[in-house]
């Protein structure tokens, strides 16, 4: 039977924590500070509870592990909001963000790719796609090199496919993102239509 999206969420959420070295009680504050920013007031179904003058920071943060981690059990007796859900995913570290998103995506038959760099953003920010796909090339390089050694890819390397698949899914994404990013600077440029792409497929050019 297939997983619900809250036992998705709460395993990305374990594995992130057993991993990267995050606090539970610093992870639910980091939740409840994104949600309170995220959501209108009048729409806040669930209320964290919110650090104040004269308040001790470890309880609060303490109170809101507890609450969230209640929402976050899968069947549990409080059920997560949407909106909750929305600051649970993206207040994990990557790479475990993305390997979330990327898993939720995949159940409508999509896949996640982050939005290019707005047109006012900073140098460093519009060169984040680019250089994130280096990283991510380098990396899968590295997750397929151990299939070719023998000069071909088989069942006999089965222990490498997990690995390599999802390397190969980071630069998928980030070719995506950057696709996205030529694509406005096009527009900008006053419509100009870049020459067709040409793809060779099995021999023959199309």
């Amino acid at each position: 039977m297939r997983d619900t999206r809250a036992q998705v969420i709460h395993a990305h959420v374990l594995t992130a924590l057993r991993h990267s070295g995050l606090d539970q009680a610093d992870f639910a504050d980091s939740v409840a500070a994104l949600y309170t920013a995220r959501t209108p007031l009048h729409a806040r179904g669930i209320e964290f509870h919110q650090h104040q003058r004269g308040s001790n920071p470890y309880d609060v943060k303490r109170a809101n592990e507890q609450l969230l981690f209640r929402m976050l059990k899968p069947g549990g007796a409080v059920r997560m909001p949407a909106e909750i859900e929305e600051a649970v995913v993206l207040s994990l570290p990557p790479p475990y963000r993305d390997e979330c998103l990327a898993e939720l995506a995949a159940r409508y038959g999509l896949m996640a790719a982050p939005l290019p760099a707005a047109a006012d953003a900073d140098l460093a920010e519009k060169v984040k796609s680019p250089c994130e796909l280096m990283r991510r090339g380098a990396a899968a390089v590295e997750r397929i090199a151990p299939m070719l050694e023998d000069g071909r890819i088989g069942p006999e390397d089965r222990a490498h496919f997990a690995d390599a698949l999802q390397a190969l899914n980071g630069v998928v994404s980030c070719c995506t993102t950057l696709i996205s990013q030529i694509a406005d600077a096009m527009r900008e440029d006053g419509g100009h239509q870049a020459e067709p792409v040409r793809y060779v497929i099995g021999g023959g050019e199309r």
